[in-house]
């Protein structure tokens, strides 16, 4: 494996929710005091961004059915997303309890 991001990759749910996640933890990271609202809503426009990208530009449809999809898997992210980051910041106080 040569490159660590390619359109095969970032087009899976893992590879989406990974990018995603890596984003939102980047930006997090070099603006430290910036709200969680405006997290989630970065979340929320990268993965819906991301999805829609890959379903246009690697897949190459354009059709109504095929946009609406990929909003609706935009949303599927996003939602997998907050999900691995709650588990991951507060999910392991929460487990114990």
């Amino acid at each position: 494996m040569n490159e660590f991001f390619d359109w095969s990759l970032l087009a899976t749910f893992g590879g989406a929710c990974l990018a995603t996640n890596l984003i939102v933890a980047v930006v997090k990271y070099i603006f430290p005091k910036i709200g969680s609202t405006a997290l989630r809503l970065i979340a929320l426009g990268l993965s819906l961004g991301l999805v829609f990208i890959i379903q246009v530009v690697a897949v190459g449809d354009y059709s109504l059915q095929t946009i609406v999809l990929a909003i609706f898997n935009g949303f599927v992210v996003f939602a997998e997303t907050q999900g691995v980051y709650f588990l991951a910041t507060e999910g392991k106080t929460s487990i114990k309890g």
